[in-house]
């Protein structure tokens, strides 16, 4: 009876934490808002499954892959509007490479300033276009004009158009600004320091943006640093 009562009291907490597992991840696709994008969207819920111990920005192997629809390219993101890293060439049938977002191959790409005394204003009224580039830990950097109003906090979304990201990919988060100094070379330009709100060596699971169209899931192949 004991043995019974025991098995039965493993079966209910297995079953406990299933179901908030799944709450989890249904909560995070709610999270993922469609109306940012044009392109038909499919989120799908990841976890990673395989990390390269000492590398936080190494590509990390995730639960999913082509059997899903994903494909080279395909984005993932955190809780909702955070870009954290992009599927690599790397995709098997049930599992596939996610790099990094702040990964040194990752290829510079453009990006806007929304003031965060304004998170109501839309992206296409923000400040210019920047061009943020990895700077090795964790970070990106971008050259911006001095008369740019650029403040610490202030939100950086990807605004960097098909073929180099998908429209999966447009306008989601990249981090905030760390820091803003005048660039000693260049005394009418600043360095602009942003620090992603979510490394992916902090996460234990993300969500698949997968793009559809018709005859199924077509995103440009991931683009890296020969």
């Amino acid at each position: 009876l004991e043995q019974e009562r025991d098995e039965f009291e493993r079966l209910f907490e297995a079953e406990q934490d299933k179901v908030l597992r799944l709450r989890d991840e249904l909560e995070a696709i709610e999270k993922v808002p469609r109306d940012m994008v044009r392109a038909p969207l499919r989120p799908v819920p990841a976890n990673i499954v395989g990390r390269p111990p000492g590398q936080p920005l190494a590509a990390v192997t995730i639960n999913r892959g082509s059997d899903h629809g994903v494909t080279p390219g395909t984005i993932a993101v955190f809780d909702g509007v955070n870009l954290v890293g992009r599927v690599t060439d790397d995709v098997s049938a049930m599992q596939c490479a996610v790099l990094p977002l702040s990964n040194p191959k990752t290829l510079p790409f453009l990006a806007k300033v929304q003031s965060k005394d304004r998170p109501g204003d839309s992206v296409a009224s923000s400040v210019g276009l920047l061009q943020l580039f990895p700077t090795g830990d964790g970070d990106f950097a971008a050259d911006a004009d001095s008369s740019l109003v650029i403040n610490e906090g202030d939100i950086v979304r990807l605004m960097d158009p098909p073929p180099s990201w998908p429209e999966t990919a447009q306008a989601m988060v990249v981090g905030v600004v760390r820091l803003v100094r005048p660039k000693e070379s260049e005394p009418l330009r600043n360095t602009v320091i942003i620090r992603p709100r979510y490394q992916i060596s902090q996460i234990p699971s993300m969500v698949l943006k997968i793009e559809e169209v018709a005859g199924g899931p077509a995103l440009p192949a991931a683009q890296e640093k020969r």
